[in-house]
């Protein structure tokens, strides 16, 4: 499918009006929306339409996208979309190994599958108990490897991704000088294990670039009579002390509404951000699917070996 000229208009006229922020203290500027790779970009026999989403991104001002090893073949559709421009993009990739050896075989993969010789930010993936906090961080751990990479420059920053407790990231930030971290936030958050509350101020004390995920969980934020758009669901995430949020997109219909949303955005009240949160209490468990207490409503828990 060939994009109209209206969509190409329409990107022209708003690339670079999304407002920007430091990425922590890697000194990266980023837009406040980002493009999360799952959703259409890992869809199998939708490549032509993955790679249109990507380039139309970036030609609406968006510079930095957020992929992982296992989000196959999400990492080969970015590298493919992005590689004559990679020197002006930020590319977020994951690890899910917590070894120094396995880590780097799949370093080795991630560069391969995105046709590039650095990766701006490597990071640790959905760290969720404490026990890998200090598998990862002891003798032949991962980090180990993201060191080792960084000294050769390979990598430019590392950063710790997680979604399901705030505990163990916060152990392992403490622990750690991470660059950047990947949380879970959402105008849900403070009902249940919040990230708001017990993770996000030692991330901004640290001066750590914070990307915001889940903001509105695959969709189960939203209830007719109560969170029921996109608009609300960005702009509360969007006024937490964040450097950028990434959304995975369907199709370039919610890709464009979103960056005009971004566009747009004005930092809520107190007031407005607590009615949010007030209107998603009474459904808290799917809105948080993925957090602790709430296995249940995960249907890809087995696969993460959550007990």
């Amino acid at each position: 499918m060939k994009l109209s000229d209206h969509i190409k208009r329409l990107a022209v006229n708003l690339r670079g009006k999304i407002p920007r922020r430091p990425l922590g203290k890697t000194g990266f500027m980023v837009p406040i929306f980002s493009l999360g790779g799952e959703s259409l970009i890992k869809i199998k026999n939708k490549y032509n339409e993955a790679i249109e989403l990507i380039q139309l991104a970036y030609d609406m001002g968006i510079t930095y996208f957020d992929t992982a090893l296992d989000y196959y073949p999400s990492e080969i559709r970015i590298g493919d979309a992005l590689k004559s421009v990679r020197k002006n993009v930020i590319i977020a990739t994951k690890t899910e190994n917590r070894t120094r050896d396995g880590a780097w075989k799949d370093l080795e993969k991630s560069l391969n599958n995105l046709k590039t010789d650095y990766i701006d930010i490597w990071q640790i993936h959905h760290i969720d108990h404490l026990d890998e906090v200090k598998t990862i961080l002891g003798p032949d751990g991962a980090i180990t490897a993201f060191e080792e990479a960084k000294f050769q420059k390979i990598i430019k920053y590392i950063g710790i991704t997680g979604h399901y407790d705030p505990i163990p990231l916060k152990r392992a930030i403490i622990d750690y000088s991470f660059d950047t971290i990947l949380m879970a936030l959402n105008a849900a958050d403070i009902h249940k294990n919040s990230f708001i509350k017990n993770l996000l101020p030692i991330a901004v004390k640290k001066n750590m670039g914070i990307i915001a995920m889940k903001t509105c969980s695959r969709g189960r934020i939203f209830e007719p009579v109560k969170l029921n758009n996109m608009k609300d669901a960005l702009n509360y995430v969007f006024t937490l002390p964040i450097s950028t949020a990434i959304v995975g997109h369907d199709n370039i219909k919610q890709l464009i509404e979103n960056i005009i949303i971004a566009q747009d955005f004005k930092p809520l009240s107190k007031i407005e951000m607590n009615e949010l949160e007030n209107k998603t209490k009474d459904y808290s468990n799917l809105s948080l699917y993925f957090r602790k207490g709430y296995e249940k409503f995960n249907p890809w828990w087995k696969p993460y070996g959550f007990k």
